[in-house]
Parts: structure tokens; C-alpha cells; sequence
């Protein structure tokens, strides 16, 4: 179907705007091995268990920090803005249930980013927590600094040791859905970086308008190439269909110190397999109750061009399913605090009937991107 001109030259103009910023890598990405530097930061201080259970006796830290932990859990590995509006998306979840419920709120903790790196250092201090630092590409640093957004040259990721899990999921006695990931310690840095952009996706939806519940870490059973998905975000706007969103991230950029081009390349693939097998499913269950979009993460645009070319082989009527950005966007728009700039961000393949070929325009159309 072709799109209304209004809509068409919305779509031309929303491309144009993102130009500069889907030519640059993503600043969680591999850019140059020899050189970014990524490493364990010093606050991080592998403990014992007999060391932590001392600390839990003085209070090192409380049963409110384990709803940070859970957080950490549900998004793998991210970065702090990540995890501050998860975190806060989750305190508000909890005032809305215990008011409809009749009961206390769970002692969630309502921080700023300030105060949760605080605690974010204690937990690291206490072996509970993962810190590790790289530095992003100079061009994207000075991109981003033009852009007055979130410009550091050295960024730090989080994620938790083996016995935060179990700390976490003992203490609050639920959580059977976010499981213990044994492979989380032993990922490589490419897979590290993947996850912080799906994690940065993910949250940029909690802050929309029509977003009505999200699961982070959704498991998945019986599909090769792929064990679980990020995240799945539904939309509820009244008159409309709901709507099912399905959180992505590929990261084609690798360190061929640890895996080659050419074998990383082949798990995409597989990965890529797996993922439309996933969405295909989720489409199903949804038919005739709603609709269902995956809203995909990639490098630059190299990579959304690759993946555009991938489903397009694999199942190509998925094509009309998924929108695409990246980390650069996301990160230079400021996106994660402010919600507004969300309809701006995205880029979708529309079949050219004319050329007889798929074309990427700006995303337009989309209700849940509306702020």
C-alpha cells in the first residue's frame, strides 16, 4: 500500500533528520579492539559468600538493594541511565498495584542516577555487582558532546555476579522467570555490548504514553539460535488494537582476537533464524486479539541494512513487523528522558511496488512511540 503524500514526506524528512546519526557506531559497540580499553572497573571487589554474609549482617546492604539487583537481572548487562528508569518504572508499577490491592509497597527504592550509583558502588564493593568501563569511538564522543546529550568518553556497564541472582530471588521469594544465567560471567564483550543496547531499547518504551506492562528476559522454548528475548512491551490505547512489542539487538561489529568476523557473523545468522521464529510465534498468539511489532537495535545503519536483508530471506513478510534505530539515536536524542523525541527515532522498510524493491523511510504511523 502506498503511503499518503503527508505521510511520505513525514517519512523522507524523519530519514533525513537521522542521517548523521545512523552512519556513526553505536556507542556499545565494538569499534577498535586495540584501543577501547574495556576492563573490570577497581570499585568491583569479588567477595566470598562467607565474606557477603558478614556484610549482610552489618547492613552493607539492605533488602531494598535487592530490587536493584533484579533490575540488573532483567536487563543483563546496561548502562546506569538504563537502570535508573527501569528501576523507577518499576516503583511506580508497585504504588499502582498496592493502592489497587489495598496493601504496603514494596520497599522499592525511588533514587536518582546520582544516588544509584551510590549504591550501585556498595553492591560492587560487597561482590553482588559488575562494573566494567571501555571507552566509546572518539567520533561518536564528539557527536554526542555536540549534541549536548549523555557525553562520556568512558562509559561503565553493570551486571551481577553468581550470587546476586540467588541473593535476590532468596529474599524476595518470587522471580521464577528471571533465573539464575549461568553464561552471564563468561559473555564475551561483543555480547556484553548487545545486551546494553537491548537494554537501552527496552527502556525507552517504559516512559510512553500508551505502555501498559512489560516483560524483561522473556524465555523462550524450543527455538534454535535463540534462548530468550530482551523484552516484550505491551500498548493499550482506547479505540485502537493493543499492541505487542517485541525488543531486538544485533551487533555485527566483533573482536577478532576472540571470534572472527566470519564465525560471528554465522551467529547472527543462526541468532537472526531464531528471532524471526520467536516473532512469527508471538504474531500468532496475538492474531485477532491485537497487533505485533519488534522494534529492532542495531550498530549503524550497515547493520539495519544486513538485518533488513536477513529477514527479508528468512521470512520476508516480517518485514512490515519491524522498525529499527540505534544506539547513537537513542543516546544523542536523549531518549530515555525525553519521552517526546521517540517518534523521530525509528526508520521501517516499505516495499517500493514501483522499484519492485524494499526501501528504508522514517518510521511514522506508530502509536506506541507517541509520548
Amino acid at each position: 500500500m502506498a503511503l499518503e503524500h503527508d505521510t511520505q514526506v513525514l517519512a523522507k524528512q524523519i530519514l533525513e533528520d537521522l542521517k548523521p546519526e545512523l552512519i556513526l557506531p553505536s556507542p556499545y559497540s565494538i569499534w577498535d579492539p586495540s584501543r577501547m580499553k574495556f576492563e573490570v572497573a577497581g570499585v568491583t571487589n569479588p567477595q566470598s559468600l562467607a565474606e557477603m554474609q558478614a556484610l549482610l549482617v552489618k547492613k552493607a546492604f539492605t533488602v531494598s538493594d535487592m530490587y536493584i539487583l533484579r533490575v540488573i537481572r532483567m536487563l543483563g548487562h546496561a548502562d546506569l541511565l538504563s537502570i535508573c528508569t527501569v528501576l523507577m518504572a518499576e516503583r511506580e508499577k508497585e504504588e499502582r498495584k498496592a493502592k489497587e490491592e489495598n496493601r504496603p509497597i514494596r520497599c522499592i527504592p525511588k533514587l536518582d542516577r546520582r544516588s544509584l550509583k551510590e549504591r550501585l558502588d556498595t553492591l560492587a564493593m560487597s561482590g553482588l555487582v559488575i562494573v566494567e568501563k571501555f571507552q566509546i569511538n572518539e567520533t561518536v564522543y564528539a557527536y554526542l558532546k555536540s549534541a549536548k546529550s549523555e557525553a562520556h568518553q568512558t562509559r561503565q556497564m553493570y551486571s551481577l555476579t553468581a550470587h546476586a541472582t540467588y541473593a535476590f530471588r532468596t529474599m524476595l521469594e518470587a522471580d521464577q522467570q528471571l533465573r539464575f544465567d549461568s553464561k552471564t560471567i563468561w559473555l564475551n564483550e561483543m555480547t556484553k555490548m548487545e545486551r546494553a543496547n537491548a537494554g537501552l531499547l527496552a527502556a525507552v518504551f517504559l516512559k510512553q504514553k500508551y505502555m501498559s506492562k512489560y516483560i524483561f528476559s522473556y524465555r523462550l522454548k524450543n527455538v534454535k539460535g535463540i534462548d530468550e528475548l530482551p523484552a516484550i512491551i505491551d500498548f493499550k490505547k482506547e479505540g485502537v488494537m493493543p499492541t505487542r512489542l517485541v525488543i531486538f539487538a544485533v551487533n555485527f561489529y566483533t573482536n577478532e582476537r576472540i571470534v572472527t568476523e566470519k564465525d560471528h557473523s554465522y551467529y547472527i545468522n543462526s541468532k537472526v533464524r531464531g528471532f524471526c521464529t520467536a516473532l512469527r510465534a508471538v504474531i500468532h498468539e496475538t492474531t485477532g486479539n491485537g497487533s505485533t511489532f519488534a522494534a529492532i537495535i542495531c550498530e549503524d545503519a550497515k547493520g539495519i541494512q544486513k538485518v533488513i536483508s536477513m529477514i527479508q530471506s528468512i521470512d520476508e513478510p516480517l518485514m512490515k513487523h519491524c522498525i529499527f534505530t540505534t544506539g547513537t539515536v537513542l543516546i544523542s536524542r536523549s531518549a530515555l528522558s525525553k519521552a517526546d523525541v521517540l517518534p523521530g527515532c525509528f526508520v521501517e522498510p516499505v516495499f517500493n511496488s514501483e522499484k519492485a524493491r524494499w526501501q528504508i523511510v522514517g518510521a511514522t504511523g506508530f502509536y506506541f512511540l507517541e509520548a
